[in-house]
């Protein structure tokens, strides 16, 4: 299918088409009104998936069993709460160091695809994302970063949200930071709330992406 293939799908009606929406989005987006939320897809290129990780790492300890069927419920955060207290929270915090360690992007840049080049390009405001690895980071090459362990209320948040200058917001942590990594279970309680449907408004990060989504529009 063609880029103008696509574009001319309707999804709702006649009137509301791909075009269309697309036009509103790009033009917000020149705008600097837009907000990318980056997730692994953008790192995919030079570090594991979770699944594989998660089962290479369970194997040796004999609990490859054991976390392959909480991956089957789809309960990854559950698998690494439990491959960390199997083997030791030092051992779990080597093992997402050795796999996840900045020199990694360094060493496999020349694999990345060639249009996340236009990223820094396109977005030049506020970024959010979920990763912890370095890899946004190589990629803008100098931007200012926050994340849990600032708990969000940094003034260099509040400069970018009103001047568009570069920052990238790190909801879950940061690889060199552990303690402060959102990635098992008991640490999605302690940063969300242990209602996922209902996260508790009164803790640092949902009362940030409460108020980054007040502000613009996600994508």
């Amino acid at each position: 299918m063609t880029f103008q293939q696509l574009m001319d799908c309707y999804y709702l009606s006649d009137v509301d088409c791909n075009q269309k929406v697309y036009s509103m989005l790009l033009e917000q987006i020149k705008k600097h009104n837009v907000t990318p939320v980056i997730g692994a897809g953008l790192s995919f290129w030079a570090y594991p998936g979770w699944g594989r990780l998660l089962t290479e790492a369970a194997t040796p300890y004999g609990e490859q069993k054991a976390v392959q069927d909480l991956l089957k419920q789809n309960k990854y955060d559950d698998a690494a709460e439990y491959l960390e207290k199997v083997i030791g929270a030092r051992i779990w915090a080597e093992i997402l160091n050795k796999n996840f360690h900045p020199a990694i992007i360094k060493e496999k840049r020349n694999s990345r695809p060639y249009f996340q080049q236009s990223i820094p390009k396109v977005f030049q405001g506020t970024i959010l994302t979920t990763n912890f690895d370095r890899a946004i980071e190589d990629l803008y090459g100098a931007l200012d970063v926050v994340d849990p362990s600032d708990i969000f209320q940094s003034d260099i948040l509040k400069r970018a949200q009103h001047q568009k200058t570069p920052l990238l917001v790190k909801l879950h942590g940061d690889i060199n930071d552990p303690a402060n990594m959102v990635l098992t279970t008991s640490k999605y309680d302690f940063f969300y709330g242990s209602d996922r449907s209902h996260p508790d408004m009164n803790k640092p990060l949902p009362k940030f992406l409460k108020e980054t989504l007040g502000h613009n529009p996600l994508l």
